[in-house]
Order: C-alpha cells, then sequence, then structure tokens
C-alpha cells in the first residue's frame, strides 16, 4: 500500500532489480501482505510514482514471444528515476537516465 492505494502485484521483479526494496520493504510477520486487510505499507513515495514504476518493471518486460511497447509521459520517468534511485535500482536507473528530453545530465547524475 502506498498512500492510501492498495497495489495487488507480484513482488519478485522489485526484489530483483533492487536489494534495497527487497530489504526494507520485506514483511514483518507471516501475515503482512497476505491480504488486502495487512497489506506491506511503503512510505517515502507516492501512489502516482510507485504506479508510474510498476508500469515500467511489469509492463516493459515482453512477454515469451509478444512484444509489448509502453509508452511513458516524461513525468512518468522521472518518477522512475526517482524511485529507481532511492531503491538502487541500477539498471532501471540507467535505463531512464539514457531517455532524452528528460532534462538528466547523466554525468552530474541529477535532474536539471
Amino acid at each position: 500500500q502506498v498512500e492510501h492505494t492498495l497495489f495487488r502485484v507480484p513482488r519478485h521483479r522489485l526484489d530483483e532489480a533492487s536489494d534495497v526494496f527487497a530489504n526494507k520493504f520485506r514483511p514483518q510477520t507471516a501475515e503482512e501482505g497476505q491480504s488486502d486487510d495487512n497489506p506491506i505499507v511503503i512510505e517515502g513515495c507516492k501512489s502516482s510514482e510507485f504506479e508510474s514504476l510498476l508500469k515500467y518493471m511489469y509492463l516493459s518486460y515482453p512477454v515469451v514471444t509478444l512484444s509489448t511497447t509502453i509508452t511513458l509521459s516524461k513525468k512518468e520517468w522521472l518518477d522512475i528515476l526517482k524511485l529507481s534511485t532511492a531503491w538502487k535500482m541500477d539498471a532501471v536507473r540507467l535505463r531512464t537516465m539514457n531517455i532524452r528530453g528528460l532534462g538528466v545530465d547523466p554525468m552530474l547524475n541529477q535532474t536539471i
């Protein structure tokens, strides 16, 4: 759950992309994250930012022989950059830094 929005997604891609995410948001009890009544609560980001990251993480991966193309807005790419930096998702962050037109200086590693 981020803010007041409940997200129901398998966490394996997020865990694989980031040890920080895997460790920081590890369920504290056996019941946490197993039902809508006892979600894992993620703090430090907005639900819209998390939704942008999920869109990238789960919709940009090709499935078997299907090719999926997604279009992300500049705001969504900046959301992804913010969270991938915070959670040390290096591969995601590198991909985001290579998007032209975001106003990101790869040499300075900051948004300009």
